[in-house]
């Protein structure tokens, strides 16, 4: 999603021009819940890439499986939603205290003549 579109989105939903800032950190509760994967950011470790999302939205049933029988998981957990983060290998549920404090918006992908090679 480009600058424009998330500027015409963010008056859309009653925001003003004034106070909007996409290199902004904002409070964790005002971050969307749709989904989406955002910039998260906790004290601890810095800037993880997060998204608000339930187990049962993104894994197999063979995953599901497995979570439950390795870790004792209730239906109740694997449908629970929550802060989720990803790296390098794995991603992770982040309960309680673990949960970014300050969040942004992704930057937007490259302009395609930034990447392309001359020849």
């Amino acid at each position: 999603m480009s600058k424009s579109q998330m500027k015409r989105i963010h008056i859309q939903q009653g925001g003003s021009m004034s106070d909007f800032a996409f290199n902004r950190w904002r409070p964790i509760e005002t971050a969307p819940k749709d989904g989406t994967e955002i910039l998260g950011w906790r004290e601890d470790c810095g800037v993880i890439l997060v998204r608000y999302t339930a187990m049962i939205d993104f894994m197999s049933e063979n995953e599901i499986n497995f979570e439950r029988a390795q870790y004792n998981l209730t239906d109740e957990t694997i449908e629970a939603y929550d802060w989720f983060c990803a790296d390098f290998i794995s991603g992770c549920r982040l309960e309680r205290d673990e949960s970014p404090t300050l969040w942004m918006p992704k930057p937007s992908e490259p302009e395609p003549h930034i990447f392309k090679k001359e020849s």
